[in-house]
């Protein structure tokens, strides 16, 4: 006898309750219950009345059966019973209502009443699970992928260049010289990106313990290693911009064959000169819109110096896209919104690259271009949209950025974030109307 006590006499919605079992054992439920919600953590802080309660996913289901075994044979039903709750692991369970569930069995009570004669009177205690353990991956973070598909993006516009010029350079001289002087031009907007003065302040950004209030912009995933100082900040960027001025020299004269690894190399120095990694977005996707005048050639020599400075114009322009890729993933946005402009500001120089790539016949640059692109989005997206929107504050009177910062998130310690987003005058006198976190 297995199902629900007295289900027949319940009337016409009872008619599709299942037959009660565990691990195909069947039993006869009296009673059932399931235990539901969410799994969170309250976190209290002092002076604060509204707790935080941090929601950490769906909470373990837990069906409870009060039931009974019945028959001549109900001694031999129980002990099968009792044999299938000491089996270890999860196993099939049959919810009248529910149906089938993969769980775990956690209390099992058999018990018999004298004046109850063949009924052995069962109580379960279930937990739903999965079908097999679920571990942590060891899957790379999505900044991991960014960076190993730039990489992939090196490889091939080294390839694709060589095979590109191949025929070009066997013409002599004047073909390489034609090249290295797309390479000039191209260095000419890097003397400009690396003596940008707004890397000083990025330079000395993420400092252990410093505040530079409003004038902090914020890009860095995490802070300059303990010990570094102002003065030891700036001397670094001193020195990296005259280890990118060398690299320069080096690869304006480069064989055709060092060419990639010259301006790749050119493009990593050019990303190490701003610390902080909002300036090295900003200041290399100058160097990814790079587009020099070629010249209109047709005789045989003409025509392999128009090769040779269109594939190493897109060269340059292929370096500085691995380098803002690799820029990228260590930048933090601010906020979801930041994420979404910052995706669309990089992907629209990666697509009129991997459109000219393709136009080019150069598809592994091709294929790896589209490949980093897509890891840039994901990555951006994925960290992106853990972060809050921004969002139009509107307020009837003029408040100190304090006063905004404790009726906006309970938390005064946020005015320097909403006066760096706001830049109001003076501290004291926020706008009436402003963009700010929402949260």
């Amino acid at each position: 006898m297995s199902g629900t006590a007295g289900a027949s006499g319940l009337g016409p919605w009872a008619a599709d309750l299942q037959d009660a079992s565990w691990r195909g054992l069947p039993f006869v439920v009296r009673s059932s219950s399931i235990r539901r919600g969410r799994r969170v953590v309250v976190h209290e802080y002092p002076y604060r009345d509204i707790p935080w309660v941090e929601d950490l996913g769906r909470g373990t289901r837990v069906f409870g059966f009060t039931g009974y075994l019945i028959g001549d044979d109900v001694f031999a039903q129980r002990d099968a019973m009792v044999e299938a709750a000491e089996t270890g692991g999860p196993g099939d369970l049959v919810h009248p209502s529910i149906g089938a569930v993969q769980a775990n069995l956690v209390e099992f009570t058999a018990g018999e009443r004298m004046e109850r004669g063949r009924v052995v009177e069962l109580e379960f205690s279930f937990i739903q699970s999965a079908d097999q353990a679920v571990y942590p991956s060891d899957d790379d973070s999505t900044q991991d992928q960014t960076l190993d598909d730039a990489d992939t993006a090196d490889a091939g516009a080294s390839d694709d260049f060589l095979s590109d010029v191949a025929d070009a350079i066997a013409l002599g001289s004047s073909v390489v010289s034609a090249g290295l002087g797309i390479v000039g031009q191209w260095i000419g907007l890097i003397d400009e990106a690396i003596s940008d003065a707004a890397m000083i302040a990025g330079a000395v950004t993420g400092l252990p313990g410093a505040n530079f209030g409003r004038y902090a912009n914020g890009g860095r995933t995490v802070l300059q290693p303990t010990g570094t100082t102002a003065q030891s900040a700036i001397v670094a960027l001193s020195t990296a911009r005259a280890a990118v001025s060398v690299s320069a020299a080096a690869t304006a004269s480069a064989i055709p064959s060092d060419l990639p690894s010259g301006c790749q190399s050119l493009a990593e120095g050019v990303r190490a000169t701003a610390g902080d990694p909002a300036d090295q977005i900003r200041i290399i996707s100058s160097l990814a819109a790079f587009s020099p005048v070629v010249l209109s050639l047709t005789a045989p020599i003409g025509a392999a110096i128009v090769t040779m400075q269109t594939a190493t114009a897109a060269l340059c322009r292929r370096a500085a896209l691995t380098s803002l890729a690799r820029a990228s993933a260590s930048y933090q946005p601010t906020s979801y919104d930041d994420a979404v402009e910052r995706i669309q500001a990089i992907t629209t120089l990666f697509d009129a690259e991997i459109l000219a790539a393709a136009d080019a016949g150069d598809m592994t640059t091709y294929l790896a271009l589209r490949a980093l692109r897509t890891a840039i989005v994901s990555d951006l997206i994925a960290r992106g949209s853990l972060l809050p929107r921004v969002v139009t504050v509107t307020r009837a009177a003029t408040l100190p950025s304090l006063v905004l910062a404790y009726q906006l998130y309970r938390d005064a310690t946020r005015s320097d974030d909403l006066i760096a987003r706001v830049n109001p005058v003076h501290p004291m006198f926020m706008p009436l109307s402003f963009r700010a976190l929402a949260s």
